[in-house]
């Protein structure tokens, strides 16, 4: 009986400490998410991540990983880098609204993800824009991560002009 429960408890260590070391793992190795939602688009899961690594911006836009260990299978990907992006911080006091926007330029289009807090509510956003008009809306379903807010890892991020 005492070599069951020892060897229970040991397996359970182990379990435990896998389930630690894989929940810890990011699919996106050192990177910081800068912003992740998931968006039903029809009866399609999809999702956006905006990755930061150093200098370096990376946007992916996809469905997700069926097995949920690699992310994302991104359909659109841009890579670009902090001074080819811009930031935005809107606010209204009376209305107890903030609304950040990030703005990921490629070619005639922007790729704008945004995270809006308006007292408990909190809500993020896709919105693709063609030429500076906006062609699609896409509202999360889940922020699964949100960083527009966190002063060290937007600072080298321009304003919008």
């Amino acid at each position: 009986m005492k070599k069951t429960i020892n060897t229970i408890f040991k397996m359970a260590v182990v379990s435990l400490s896998l389930a630690t070391l894989s929940a810890s793992a990011s699919p996106y190795g050192d990177a910081d998410v800068l912003f992740g939602c998931f968006i039903q688009k029809g009866k399609t899961q999809k999702e956006v991540v905006v990755l930061k690594n150093d200098e370096n911006i990376i946007y992916m836009y996809g469905k997700q990983d069926p097995n949920g260990e690699s992310g994302l299978m991104p359909e659109i990907t841009i890579k670009t880098t902090v001074s080819q992006i811009a930031k935005e911080w809107l606010y209204s006091q009376v209305d107890a609204v903030s609304i950040h926007n990030l703005n990921i330029p490629n070619g005639p289009y922007t790729y704008q993800v945004s995270y809006t807090e308006h007292g408990n509510e909190k809500y993020g956003y896709l919105t693709v824009l063609k030429n500076g008009n906006a062609v699609s809306l896409f509202e999360c379903q889940a922020v699964w991560e949100q960083n527009l807010n966190n002063d060290d890892l937007m600072k080298d991020i321009p304003d919008v002009k």
